[in-house]
């Protein structure tokens, strides 16, 4: 029994390490993408950067494409996002969820505001890239289902709108090009953004005699 215990020690004690290792190379990989740009953030950089071996990062890491991704993955599935996400799925009311999608958007979008850039010129800094970047679009079309769902069994959709087209509305109204434009280039605030994205959600989406059914989150929550 103490061999066991001890092989599963070493075992979640070498798990740590190599989790801790992972997160020290995409650390050191954003700061050089962010410094030096795609063509100069070498895995010898890395290497150097993040205080590892060159062959411990290739070990993790297939290609700079997938440690790209694994650099946006990081900025926009943290803390707040977790926070969102978690208070999306625990509203009762659909009205309340659709509010809640405006507080996913605006900390995905706020986060990852430094990697913007990158993502836009996907395409021409890797096929694999761009690849990457429609899947997430494909990922937060998906996603945003089960919300317009909720909408329809509880029978709040608009009367002009199939679950296609309301769909199509919420994917269109939480793009990134959206949050870019009204922050980045129009420089409203994060909290304005969401502000306006949840009641421009609600307004588009929910039919006007149900519109006071929802307990809408505080003004510039996050």
């Amino acid at each position: 029994m103490a061999v066991n215990k001890k092989r599963t020690y070493n075992s979640t004690s070498r798990q740590q390490q190599a989790s801790e290792t992972r997160t020290k190379i995409v650390s050191a990989a954003e700061k050089l993408l962010l410094k030096y740009g795609f063509n100069k953030m070498t895995f010898e950089a890395i290497a150097n950067e993040s205080g590892s071996a060159v062959p411990t990062v290739y070990a993790n890491f297939a290609s700079k494409a997938d440690l790209v991704k694994a650099v946006i993955d990081h900025a926009r599935f943290g803390e707040k996002y977790q926070q969102a996400l978690e208070t999306t799925l625990k509203a009762t009311n659909p009205c309340d969820q659709l509010r809640n999608a405006s507080r996913i958007a605006a900390s995905i979008y706020s986060t990852e505001a430094h990697l913007l850039s990158i993502l836009q010129s996907a395409d021409a800094l890797s096929p694999e890239l761009g690849q990457f970047a429609a899947e997430l679009e494909t990922h937060r079309f998906e996603s945003q289902k089960f919300v317009i769902q909720r909408l329809a069994d509880a029978d709040l959709l608009r009367s002009d709108l199939d679950f296609e087209k309301a769909r199509d509305i919420m994917w269109t109204l939480t793009s990134r090009d959206i949050f870019r434009s009204l922050v980045n280039v129009r420089k409203w605030t994060v909290e304005q953004y969401q502000d306006w994205l949840a009641d421009t959600l609600v307004s588009s989406l929910v039919s006007p005699e149900d519109l006071s059914g929802g307990e809408s989150p505080p003004k510039g929550s996050k």
